[in-house]
């Protein structure tokens, strides 16, 4: 019997990461013998597996002779780099990305976000009418400035009384009372 030993069976685990069957050899001193049970690792891109002993599984990392062609950060291209570790890089590819109103065109990398332009925004208001005459802006436009339910001046910008307004308008499209 191996001395300092309670003649047992060890029953320890081969290795901190090791999940197979515990070490099989008798109550015994230092480090125990390491797995040899096969596993399965994969390559960096994940498109192939090689089996290897458990001792060696939290070590060995390997590049398969593949394309990554994992999703760039864009979500609109793939990696065109052989398998490598680690994360991929941005997407490099240039393309002409408009502005939030659509007038102008800039060439920006893939994924840029749309940006604003010195020109005047000219989408078609709710009312269908009428265009916007902000300048190029993100989101939605605002309402008519001729709807009926805003309007509270002439055309000058003298104020009127919201009544008369209201009466003698309906639709944006309805001419503005003028004021003296």
């Amino acid at each position: 019997m191996t001395p300092h030993s309670c003649g047992q069976t060890c029953g320890k685990k081969k290795s901190p990461h090791c999940n197979h069957s515990p070490c099989a050899l008798n109550c015994h001193p230092g480090s125990c013998q390491p797995c040899n049970s096969n596993v399965t690792i994969m390559c960096h891109c994940g498109k192939e597996d090689k089996f290897i002993p458990c001792q060696y599984s939290m070590k060995y990392k390997y590049a398969c002779t593949k394309v990554c062609n994992k999703l760039l950060n864009c979500k609109s291209h793939h990696c065109q780099k052989m398998c490598h570790e680690g994360e991929c890089e941005p997407c490099r590819i240039n393309q002409e990305v408009p502005c939030f109103c659509g007038n102008t065109l800039s060439v920006k990398l893939c994924g840029a976000e749309p940006e604003e332009c010195k020109g005047t925004c000219n989408k078609v208001l709710e009312c269908g009418h009428h265009k916007c005459e902000s300048t190029c802006h993100s989101g939605a436009c605002g309402p008519c400035p001729l709807d009926p339910e805003i309007t509270s001046t002439c055309p000058c910008g003298s104020n009127l009384v919201e009544s008369l307004i209201k009466k003698a308008r309906t639709s944006c499209t309805d001419p503005l009372p003028v004021c003296d």
